[in-house]
């Protein structure tokens, strides 16, 4: 699938245990996302994850597919969950792609 580039808070949590971590997503495409954080994730891992910069914010289910070290951290590709997600992840993309225009542009 095609990757949009984003580079925008990303909030998950993994089933079945309390508390959220905040990374930053790095790209999202039809079928996922990848998002860099501090430790690694087992291939496998449920989790949910909500795109706060979205509104109304972005709630989607995924499934660990990857899981490589990078930069000091891990990149992590998630795979989502079921086809109503899918839906969600094209309007996310709109949204991903006009963030990282008002990001750019504020740079510039």
């Amino acid at each position: 699938f095609i990757r949009h580039p984003a580079d925008i808070p990303l909030e998950y949590a993994l089933e079945g245990r309390n508390g959220r971590r905040r990374e930053r997503l790095r790209n999202v495409g039809f079928g996922g996302l990848c998002f860099h954080c501090a430790s690694g994730l087992e291939p496998g891992t449920r989790l949910h994850m909500r795109i706060p910069a979205c509104q109304p914010p972005l709630n989607v289910d995924g499934v660990v597919a990857w899981c490589a070290a990078r930069g000091g951290g891990y990149y992590t590709g998630v795979a989502f969950d079921a086809q109503a997600a899918e839906f969600s992840v094209r309007i996310a993309e709109q949204i991903c792609h006009i963030v990282q225009y008002r990001l750019d542009i504020a740079q510039q």
